[in-house]
């Protein structure tokens, strides 16, 4: 499963670290949160970050299996199966839960690869124009060498 051909994002674990980063995330407000709100705002908190979750990894197994030379055939299978299924799930979540909540765990995930993307960029551009990351300059002095 390794030596699939794969980007130099998912060859550097992104899924996988945003994964983990999300459920971290999702246990620490889930820890906060617990003891002030509602019981179906902590749920939809936790259902969406959990069909989030699956969903991304879903996706990356399917689209390694579409790429990999050995049989596309079973993941185009999981991609027409799991779509359905994660909407009907959601449909029936939505109604035993708070919605806004549900929104915020199921777009967490989405937070995080953006926020990385951004932080990865960031680095990127000030290593790029010479400065680097362990530098640590005031915003005169930046502005004074350009």
């Amino acid at each position: 499963m390794d030596n699939w051909p794969t980007s130099d994002a998912m060859a550097s674990g992104l899924i996988d670290r945003t994964f983990r980063l999300s459920l971290i995330l999702g246990a620490i407000l889930f820890t906060f949160l617990a003891p002030y709100s509602s019981l179906p705002f902590i749920w939809g908190l936790s259902t969406g970050l959990l069909l989030s979750a699956l969903n991304l990894v879903a996706i990356q197994y399917a689209a390694r299996r579409l790429l990999s030379p050995t049989g596309p055939r079973w993941s185009r299978g999981l991609i027409l199966v799991k779509f359905p299924l994660l909407i009907g799930a959601a449909f029936l979540l939505l109604r035993r839960v708070s919605p806004a909540a549900f929104a915020v765990g199921y777009g967490l995930p989405l937070g995080v690869i953006v926020l990385k993307s951004v932080g990865r960029s960031l680095t990127t551009r000030s290593v790029v124009q010479g400065y680097p990351m362990t530098e640590i300059r005031t915003p005169r002095e930046v502005l004074s060498d350009e």
